[in-house]
This record gives structure tokens, sequence and C-alpha cells, in this order.
């Protein structure tokens, strides 16, 4: 029995060293290149965050291509209906999946509300290099996944240059690094719905949208109703103060504290186990879940 449990416990802790390591060496938000790490990490902490600038005019000016490959001016697709934009990149295989499958759920479940009739949605890549060929693809998998009636009139998916689109995130706070050489993109997590004349009503952080919440901030939106500053929250390795704007790395040092003191945990058990085993004791499962220790003197 206390083998087994050595055994167990042992184990334990070798996912425990794994865990460790893995916060240890744990990335912001990375683009296909892999993670960027060192003084690249620290300029893009630098340029992160989603800076509320709420009833500011959204850049309708600049230029995007549509996932058909046509070039239009962004503002072309304003003064419809409200607006959800989602800055992400298609090919991302971290956070903006998450977003996006988390925001396709909640959509879904608007049944009274719907792409194309109450709101338009844009899905924009922020990485240079991805292709109006991919974005449709991925449109096509959106529209399959929402099956709603006339959504694709109202859902769009943007890619386009550096300097188009940065001029674009930039008028509504969405603050992200890209690195040409290593094509690295680093990038908080959040949506902004704008109202039909494009102003901003509201920013959502992270990567969770509550169905009711967002719900209604969007039919606040179409009523061109600007909403208030969102509280402080974490955003994966970047906690932001909207208000501020202030930016610290916490989640790492957390999970690595919490990750070593775990490790330390179980590190002492076992030599406490081991010593008890060799002194001829025996622990009974009994022992085990009540928290006890056995009788040194049975």
């Amino acid at each position: 029995m206390v083998k087994a449990q050595l055994r167990t416990l042992l184990l334990a802790a070798i996912l425990a060293v794994a865990a460790f390591g893995v916060a240890q060496n744990r990335p912001i938000e990375s683009g296909p290149q892999g993670p960027s790490g060192g003084a690249e990490i620290q300029k893009a902490l630098k340029q992160m965050g989603l800076d509320q600038r709420l009833g500011d005019e959204v850049n309708g000016d600049v230029w995007v291509t549509n996932e058909k490959g046509e070039r239009i001016q962004f503002k072309s697709l304003m003064g419809k209906r409200a607006m959800v934009i989602l800055p992400m990149f298609f090919t991302c295989r971290g956070v903006c999946g998450t977003e996006v499958e988390n925001l396709t759920k909640a959509l879904i479940k608007m049944s009274d509300v719907t792409a194309g009739e109450t709101y338009d949605l844009v899905l924009l890549s922020i990485r240079p290099v991805e292709t109006a060929d991919l974005a449709a693809a991925k449109k096509a998998t959106f529209i399959r996944d929402y099956s709603r009636p006339g959504a694709d009139a109202g859902v769009h998916f943007l890619t386009g240059d550096l300097v188009e689109v940065r001029k674009l995130t930039e008028s509504f706070g969405f603050r992200y690094y890209y690195n040409p050489k290593t094509d690295v993109v680093d990038h908080p997590a959040g949506l902004v719905i704008i109202t039909p004349k494009g102003k901003i009503s509201r920013y959502f952080y992270g990567t969770e949208y509550s169905m009711p919440i967002l719900k209604q901030a969007i039919l606040a939106a179409a009523r061109q109703e600007i909403g208030q500053k969102q509280v402080p929250i974490m955003m994966g390795c970047i906690n932001v103060d909207p208000i501020t704007g202030q930016r610290t790395v916490n989640i790492i040092r957390t999970l690595q504290v919490l990750c070593g003191l775990t490790l330390l945990s179980l590190v002492g058990w076992i030599g406490f186990m081991a010593v008890k085993n060799k002194d001829g004791s025996s622990v009974s499962p009994d022992d085990l879940a009540q928290g006890g220790t056995p009788d040194a003197s049975a």
C-alpha cells in the first residue's frame, strides 16, 4: 500500500515539475513562428494594451481586404447596424481560437438578435501576411456553425497590411506588437462594439463573453448609446487597468509560486513517507483520508 502511495506521490511531483517549467516559460500570445522572448517580450509589453476610448469615432478611412479579395474602405461596412469588432488572426494557435469559439457560442444563443439584421460582425486579422483566401475559408466555417439565414451579409472577415490595420486598431485603442522579421504577433484579448455612426460604445476584455451582457451591449450600441468603462481584469499574461492603462505581468509569477509550493509540499511528503516506511511503519487508507499519521509505537 505504501509503495503504491509513494509511486502516486512521485508521479504527482513529476507533474508539478513539468507544470513549474511551463509556468516559467509560458509566453504571451504569439504568432505561428513561436513565442517572442527576452527583450522582445519587454518591447511587446510596452506596445500592448486595450485602451477604452468610449465615444470616440473609429477610423473608417483605412483600406482593408474582405474575404472576397476586394480592397474596400472600412467605412463602407459602417453606418447600417451596430458592429462587433474582434481583432485576432486566423492562424493563431492560442487565445484567438478561444475568443472566436466563445464569441460564436454567445452569438448563436441570441435567437432574436441576428448578424446582418441587428449587428455586423467583423473579425479583423492583425497578422499582415494572412490572405483573403484564408479569411474566406474561416468565414465559411463560421457561417456553417452560425447557421442563420441572411448572416452572410453581416459577417466580415478582413485582412490588410500592417500600416492600414494598425490605423484602424489604434482608433479604438487596441494596441499590439508585430515583428515582421519573425512574424510574431503579441496582443491582448478583447473586442469592441461600435454604434452605427461608428462611435465606440462598449469594450469586452478577455476571452469569455456572457451572452446576456453581450446582447445587451449590442442592442445598446444599436440605439447609439455609449456604455461605461469596464473594471480591470486579467487578460492572458497581461493585467490591464483600462482606466489608467497600466499593465503588469502577473500570471507567470503566480503560476511559478503556486507550482513551486506544490512541488515543495510533495517532496516533503514523499520524504516523510519514505522515512516512515524505512522504520517499518505503515499508513492505512483511513489515516490518509483523515489526514492523520501512523502511531510510531504501533
